[in-house]
Parts: C-alpha cells; structure tokens; sequence
C-alpha cells in the first residue's frame, strides 16, 4: 500500500473529498490528488504532518512504517500550558518552586 493509498482509505472512510481534506490539512486540492494517483510521492514532512493529523493517523502509518494507524500520545512541551519543569529546567529559567 501507498502513502497515497493510506491517504485515499482513510480520507474515504470519514466520508470526505479530496477538498475536505485540502482545507482540513492546509495543503493544495491538487497536491492531495497528485499523492493519491501516486503522481507524486516525495513529500514534505510539514505536508505529511498535516495530513496525518486532519486524518487523525500517526506519521508512521502514513509512511508505512507501522499497521497501527494511531496516533502516539503527544508529549508535553514547554509553553503548553501545564507542562511542569523539572528542578534543573527551573533552575535554568530562574523559577522557583
């Protein structure tokens, strides 16, 4: 199976166009139509990205790498809101507990 085949099940299974799709992911009608007729398949990773997440599949599925197509839960970064430093991160910030 394809990166454009993986692309074309999923798009199908939700029930939307390749225009859905476009406007979910942020990428061109005809980028996603090229994917998935196998026109092109060198593509970019903020491209990819996008449309695993419109899709809700993780990057490894849509490169083929894996058969499990969900996503890994997203791990915490700084500025996320919640996230809690560690002491030594702190320290480095100048924050105290």
């Amino acid at each position: 199976m394809t990166l454009g085949d993986r692309i074309k099940k999923f798009r199908h299974a939700r029930g939307w166009t390749m225009r859905d799709l476009a406007k979910l992911s942020r990428v061109d009608h005809g980028w996603i139509c090229r994917v998935e007729t196998g026109e092109r398949s060198n593509i970019s990773l903020e491209a990819a990205t996008r449309v695993a997440q419109a899709l809700g599949v993780s990057l490894d599925y849509l490169a083929g790498l894996t058969f499990d197509p969900t996503p890994r839960p997203r791990r915490p970064r700084p500025g996320d809101g919640d996230t809690v430093l560690g002491d030594h991160t702190a320290a480095l910030l100048g924050e105290t507990s």
